[in-house]
């Protein structure tokens, strides 16, 4: 852009040389907003003044024939009284956000219209009406309220969002495949990364894949357009994989596993871009992601799953949830079926359910011994007046039929109906309980906010230690634990070391809690 003085409006005796540029806040003045600033209507360029920046660094002033006169109107060099910012308007508070309502309006629900201005200056949409709960919110989406303004005398308003700029790498994705994690609680420690991706890029196609066992639990949710069943563990399964992923044609890979497999059937299928830690070499292939933090000795740190995989979202420069916690969602007709269930373990809207979960399916180091279940069964019956309800999964009936051996209470056993686990998550949500090992069912509680008491031995609480305001861990400190192994090479003291009367005392200690009801 080059501007020459001329007969109309150039007394200022200055032309200015830079490159064409959107307009930039001038002394107080809002960007791209269209608001009259200091700087003059609509944010016209002037000859800077000190402390004032017009266009880029890179602006040159140099002087014209009118430059005597605009010398004498300019402040000295160095310096000089800034012309005040004038008080905000009762409908612009300086905090951000939109304003107050005006006197009478109803504070919440209220109606509103959002117009979103993109960092690119292309033209600006207005998005439909959404109903908006209370004036006093500073975001949309994720991006910031920079402007709002009451309309009429009802309760509605219309304000504007600035909407975040993508970085420069990710700023053309418009598929996107998720690498979900393989265990049961990682994937539900998982869902806050989903809740990010669909929120920084609402507009993309995005596509899980996951383990075949694992998709009734991310079905019934927001965050995906479609899911690939993985089974990468085979040839056929492998290549079966890199086909579905190529036939996408993904913009982006976002590998949530550390493993080369999952690198390797995003890179075969053709993501343009794969993002994931570089840990195992991976570092080669990756177009970027997060390092590991290791401790002193060099060791991986162990952190919270949660906080984890969110680093990957967060070296991405998105923005992740403001209070990210797990969430699961329920369709209506799972929803039914799960109600059907109930109705046949005679279980009444108003009868309180404890959930029993003896299993694991990482391996037998971490399973309570049976019959302490089977004991812990009868001091709850007996405490808390609920009905037992035992879950088993494949490979756990007979851990399941040894509890019920033992037990000398009613206790309802869901294994004969071959419970997957999306049916399972109706029936936890159901349960105002739940006693079980360090597994996936402990984290599904935590997504629905039911009360639950953790039996753990051989695994590391570091790694599941986020959102703990309604669980209770309880783990013995030993000389060989964490181990992480799968079978016990000793004698399993962890486990056999917690006994059944400690539990019902932390079970009847959380249900006392007030945030527990």
């Amino acid at each position: 852009m080059r501007l020459r003085p001329s007969g109309h409006g150039a007394g200022c005796g200055a032309r200015i040389v830079s490159a064409p540029q959107a307009r930039r806040p001038v002394d107080g003045g809002s960007p791209d907003l269209g608001g009259d600033g200091p700087a003059g209507p609509r944010g016209r360029l002037r000859p800077r003044r000190a402390g004032q920046m017009v266009g880029t660094p890179s602006t040159r002033f140099r002087p014209g024939p009118g430059a005597d006169r605009a010398r004498r109107r300019r402040p000295p060099v160095g310096g000089g009284p800034r012309r005040p910012r004038p008080p905000p308007r009762p409908s612009e508070p300086e905090t951000g956000g939109p304003p107050g309502p005006p006197v009478g309006a109803a504070r919440t629900p209220v109606r509103g219209r959002i117009q979103v201005e993109p960092p690119t200056g292309r033209p600006r949409r207005l998005e439909p009406d959404f109903f908006f709960d209370g004036p006093g919110a500073t975001q949309y989406m994720g991006a910031p309220i920079v402007r709002g303004d009451w309309r009429g005398d009802g309760p509605s308003f219309r304000f504007r969002v600035r909407k975040r700029s993508m970085p420069g790498s990710l700023a053309g994705v418009n598929s996107i495949v998720v690498r979900c994690p393989n265990w049961v609680g990682d994937i539900v420690m998982a869902t806050p990364v989903f809740s990010c991706l669909r929120e920084n890029f609402p507009e993309a196609s995005i596509v899980a894949c996951i383990r075949g066992y694992a998709r009734g639990i991310i079905e019934d949710g927001p965050w995906f357009d479609g899911i690939i069943a993985c089974n990468d563990k085979t040839f056929a399964g492998f290549t079966q994989t890199v086909s579905e992923i190529r036939r996408i044609r993904p913009d982006m890979a976002i590998l949530l596993p550390n493993s080369i497999r999952s690198l390797l059937t995003s890179w075969l299928g053709g993501a343009k871009k794969i993002y994931g830690y570089k840990r195992n070499l991976r570092g080669l292939l990756l177009a970027g992601g997060p390092a590991p933090v290791r401790d002193g000795a060099g060791r991986v740190k162990a952190l919270p799953m949660q906080t984890y995989y969110l680093e990957i979202c967060r070296s991405l420069d998105l923005k992740p949830p403001d209070d990210p916690r797990p969430e699961l969602f329920v369709s209506a007709e799972l929803q039914a079926r799960g109600e059907g269930l109930l109705r046949k373990y005679g279980i009444a809207p108003g009868d309180r359910v404890i959930g029993l979960n003896p299993g694991a399916s990482f391996g037998s180091s971490k399973c309570w011994p049976a019959e302490y279940f089977a004991e812990l069964a009868g001091l709850l019956k007996h405490r808390l007046d609920g009905k037992i309800m035992l879950f088993v999964g494949p490979g756990e009936e007979g851990i399941a039929a040894a509890i019920v051996k033992h037990c000398r209470v009613p206790v309802i056993d869901t294994g004969p109906d071959r419970i997957d686990l999306a049916t399972l998550k109706p029936l936890i949500r159901r349960c105002s309980l739940l006693v079980t090992n360090d597994t996936g069912p402990r984290h599904i509680a935590v997504a629905f906010g039911v009360p639950v008491v953790v039996i753990m031995g051989p695994t590391d609480p570091r790694y599941t230690s986020a959102n703990l305001d309604k669980s209770v861990v309880i783990r013995k400190t030993l000389d060989c634990s964490p181990c992480h192994k799968k079978v016990c090479p000793r004698d399993h003291r962890c486990m056999t070391e917690i006994r059944p009367e400690e539990v019902l005392g932390e079970a009847i200690h959380l249900l006392e809690r007030p945030d527990s009801r």
